[in-house]
């Protein structure tokens, strides 16, 4: 993932943000996990729908078990520590949850 992004002064004054290095920096990062959505979305489309916010709710609570086992403990059957792709998983996991609950899609949309 690239660490910085064209236009991110323009990104931050127009979300009404302060120019910063450590907004410009917390921006990379949810850049980042966008981009990881987008690629995945490409594949699965809006499946994080059909989990509702308590299904999402589960996907967090996992992410965040295993980055806490990856990181704090140092725990990984599959040696990815340098990698912190589960981390974005969480980020995003943690956006359709909010979605979800915005929708009032709390079972999910195969539930309906």
């Amino acid at each position: 993932m690239p660490s910085t992004y064209p236009a991110m002064d323009e990104i931050l004054v127009l979300a009404g943000l302060e120019d910063t290095d450590t907004n410009r920096q917390q921006l990379a990062i949810f850049l980042d996990a966008m981009h990881i959505f987008q690629e995945r979305n490409a594949k699965y489309g809006d499946l994080w729908k059909e989990y509702g916010w308590r299904g999402n709710l589960l996907h967090v609570q996992s992410k965040a078990a295993r980055v806490r086992k990856v990181w704090w403990d140092g725990k990984d059957p599959f040696g990815h520590n340098e990698d912190c792709d589960d981390a974005y998983d969480l980020i995003n996991y943690t956006a359709f949850f909010i979605r979800n609950v915005g929708e009032d899609n709390e079972l999910g949309t195969s539930s309906r």
